[in-house]
């Protein structure tokens, strides 16, 4: 009575185990007690590795596939199994419903991925009410919604901020384990009422980015992003175009799109008059973003700019109807699909035979183009490149044939669970399920069998994107990396009777045994223990051999290296179990003239950085330790976010910590 302890237990944590552990405090008297419950989230101290071997049938037969680290993982000593995981759909086009959920579940605040959030909900809702098969589909799943809403009313459902921690550092905790669960996933996406909702939230978080003068800040606090300004405000167009705004919120939609074309306007009035004082400027093509300018605004065919933005229109057309050659290939179709759109039809022409003339062809991939620039610029992502050359070829030259095989090309490349970004995703659903052929009419059912001897079988049917199953860790033999498809029905002559699918196998190592990786983008972890000497502060090196107390500041200190100008950089740490941020607020920060969103997270410091120039850069925040014990630090990892190939990570210290600071 009168005072205040400190308690201490210990916690000792299986290797396997994956759940939320919950604690009880009890104070107790004869006449009174009075306690606390909390719960815990538990994180793995390894790391989930992926492996994915793509499963492609052409035509009716069968073919074997073998997945050659999968039949050679019993020879490895420390390898633990956890899933192999099949999926295979008859129609691939199925894959562009199924990536609908991850654009609506992304776990960061972005200007560009509110809006994508918006996207998916109302193609989904689109989708639903203009396909017979996706609305049968639906209606076939929507009881399971009650169901799945139950499963999530445990602990995990009732508390928001453990379920976003566990889903987010340990996804395969809340990974579905059937078929069943995967397709209740989609379910809710195509709940009306949820999609309503969904709707309403994500239009106001884009109209909260956006700034006084019209433009959109990437993150929340950030000055206007002229790129993301303009990706959004095409974005907003293509929707009114195509008929997927939801009619109760024309209003707050049509107000935002108003209050940003001005923006676009006079930006490009803008570079008019610095162009004015470059004697070369006449000779030279609009800049990618000046085209991209023009082309969100001849997304908005009704929209009539002011008269003194008029002329910097003009002045910027007229130098790309002789100079779009030099322009990147994503650049060439935007303004193939503005000038056609303002009156100027043969250029345009000109554009989509140029195009056409240096496609590839191939009879597996499609139609495509050699990627001749490497793609850490937004103009040169292929997925959205690609996407955006499917809608000038429809658009310009109602060309359905070379549009499908380029649909195709798309499909090839989604050789894992999803699409290598937000971006890339929604550029990706928008060509397979709004342009060319409707590939979601098809009769043909596959079986597949993994294994050897005793296979296990799944079958495939034409009426939904399948996840077939999931065999767990303790059944998972190495033999079943041998695998057979067959399929029979009827072919679908405009993707060539594609089926697509992957084998996807999973398993665990441990932190500390993650060497660092990187190539072109790298980032390097180091750990220091900050003590006050006689002279000030003092920052000593954290190694395996150093004992720390409870109590200690610790100084992360991040280098992170890129031999080239990139844009819009992840650069995520994982902080050790036992340490506690000193600072938990998520706002825009300057270092320097580098500009970037700062965002602490339950078990991750984040930082967003909409442009990382060549060279090398420190980024430190400070942590506290709070728990004895020894901890994996986690790894840091750095990657361009609309570019994923671009990224490395850290290797994971180690911290040992004395009993109660002792």
């Amino acid at each position: 009575a009168g005072q205040s302890v400190a308690v201490h237990f210990t916690l000792t944590v299986p290797a396997d185990y994956p759940r939320p552990l919950g604690y009880r405090i009890l104070a107790e008297t004869r006449l009174h007690s009075d306690g606390e419950e909390k719960t815990l989230p538990v994180l793995s101290n390894r790391m989930l590795v992926t492996e994915s071997m793509p499963i492609r049938m052409e035509g009716l037969g069968t073919h074997d596939f073998r997945f050659p680290k999968l039949l050679a993982s019993g020879s490895s000593p420390t390898l633990t199994q956890h899933r192999l995981t099949l999926e295979y759909a008859t129609n691939p086009a199925w894959y562009a419903v199924k990536s609908l959920p991850y654009l609506t579940t992304y776990p960061y605040e972005c200007v560009e991925q509110s809006f994508n959030r918006f996207y998916a909900n109302a193609v989904a809702a689109q989708s639903a009410a203009a396909s017979p098969r996706i609305r049968a589909w639906v209606e076939r799943l929507v009881h399971d919604s009650t169901a799945a809403r139950r499963e999530l009313a445990g602990e995990i459902g009732r508390n928001p901020e453990l379920r976003d921690i566990l889903l987010e550092e340990t996804p395969w905790v809340m990974d579905a384990r059937d078929e069943a669960r995967q397709r209740r996933s989609l379910a809710v996406l195509f709940d009306t009422l949820r999609i309503a909702r969904e709707l309403e939230r994500a239009l106001a978080k884009v109209r909260s980015a956006q700034n006084p003068d019209g433009g959109f800040t990437w993150f929340h606090g950030g000055p206007s992003d002229r790129y993301m300004s303009q990706y959004i405000l095409a974005g907003m167009g293509r929707m009114l175009g195509t008929g997927a705004l939801p009619p109760q919120l024309t209003e707050p939609f049509n107000e935002i799109w108003r209050r940003g074309l001005p923006y676009l306007a006079a930006r490009l009035q803008e570079d008019m008059r610095r162009d004015a004082r470059r004697k070369d400027a006449a000779t030279q093509p609009p800049s990618t973003l000046q085209v991209q300018a023009l082309y969100a605004l001849s997304c908005f065919p009704g929209y009539e700019p002011p008269s003194e933005a008029m002329a910097a229109i003009r002045h910027y057309r007229r130098r790309l109807t002789t100079r779009w050659q030099a322009l990147p290939l994503q650049v060439q179709a935007m303004a193939a699909l503005q000038l056609h759109r303002t009156g100027d039809p043969a250029t345009a022409m000109a554009i989509i035979r140029s195009l056409r003339e240096r496609a590839v062809q191939d009879s597996v991939l499609g139609m495509y183009w050699k990627g001749g620039n490497t793609p850490w610029y937004w103009h040169d992502a292929p997925i959205e490149t690609q996407s955006l050359l499917v809608e000038a070829f429809l658009e310009v030259a109602a060309d359905t044939v070379s549009t499908d095989r380029m649909r195709l090309w798309l499909l090839s490349k989604k050789q894992t669970e999803r699409w290598e970004s937000t971006r890339a995703t929604a550029d990706a659903c928008r060509a397979l399920l709004t342009g060319g052929t409707d590939w979601l009419q098809a009769d043909r059912i596959a079986e597949i069998s993994v294994g050897t001897g005793q296979p296990t079988r799944f079958h495939a049917s034409p009426d939904g994107p399948d996840l077939l199953g999931s065999i767990e860790g303790a059944k998972l033999r190495p033999d079943m990396g041998e695998i057979r498809v067959t399929v029979k029905g009827s072919p679908v002559k405009a993707n060539n009777g594609i089926g697509w699918g992957a084998a996807h196998w999973q398993y665990f190592e441990h932190l500390d045994r993650i060497s660092a990786a990187g190539g072109p983008l790298g980032v390097r972890k180091t750990l220091y223990r900050e003590r006050m000497t006689e002279k000030g502060p003092l920052l000593e090196p954290v190694t395996g051999e150093t004992e720390l107390r409870v109590g200690d500041k610790l100084v992360v200190r991040l280098l992170v290296r890129s031999d080239r100008d990139m844009e819009y950089v992840h650069l995520k740490d994982m902080r050790a179990s036992g340490t506690e941020p000193a600072d938990v607020l998520s706002e825009y920060r300057w270092q320097g003239s580098l500009g970037y969103y700062g965002s602490t997270r339950d078990a991750s410091t984040n930082f967003f950085l909409p442009v990382l120039p060549k060279g090398t850069h420190v980024f430190e925040y400070v942590v506290f330790v709070s728990h004895a014990g020894r901890f994996p630090s986690g790894i840091a990892t750095v990657e361009c976010m609309y570019a994923p190939s671009f990224r490395g990570h850290s290797e994971s210290p180690l911290l040992r910590v004395s009993e109660r600071g002792e």
